[in-house]
């Protein structure tokens, strides 16, 4: 398989991804500022802009380990969103099947982050800290205490 060289973080398709999520959600900024008001489209529409951010500032700093670092900050802000969502959903700021369409979006760009996340990771030629086995780290430390 041929890849293309990534030369900006332009070309990394993680970037170009949370870059098109973000216009998809900002279709809904009029309904969602009407009935939920800005504090909310702030906190989401933040988040969302931090996932591209991440992903652009980690990528220049030059360094496998800060790029690392700044894609786990990149899937948190991607989990901000998706509790988000799940708010606006709850107060009817969007619509269900906007909602759906935008959960589905979310999740598959956090996938991607997570692929791109564990190919650093591997270069870095250190283990990944995601546990595989999908018991959350809440979880986790609720049964150890």
């Amino acid at each position: 398989i041929m890849r293309a060289k990534v030369v900006r973080f332009e070309d990394l398709i993680a970037w170009q991804f949370a870059r098109e999520f973000n216009k998809r959600l900002a279709v809904h900024r009029d309904s969602v500022r009407r009935i939920s008001g800005a504090r909310a489209w702030e906190q989401i529409h933040s988040a969302s802009h931090s996932i591209a951010s991440n992903i652009a500032e980690g990528f220049e700093r030059r360094s496998l380990g800060d790029f690392h670092r700044f894609l786990c900050f990149s899937k948190g802000s991607a989990a901000e969103v998706r509790s988000g969502l799940h708010l606006l959903l709850d107060e009817k700021s969007i619509p269900a099947k906007d909602f759906e369409h935008l959960l589905h979006s979310i999740e598959e760009l956090a996938r991607v982050i997570e692929g791109l996340r564990r190919s650093v990771a591997a270069q870095r030629k250190e283990p990944s800290v995601v546990k595989e086995d999908r018991t959350s780290y809440a979880d986790e430390w609720i049964l150890n205490r």
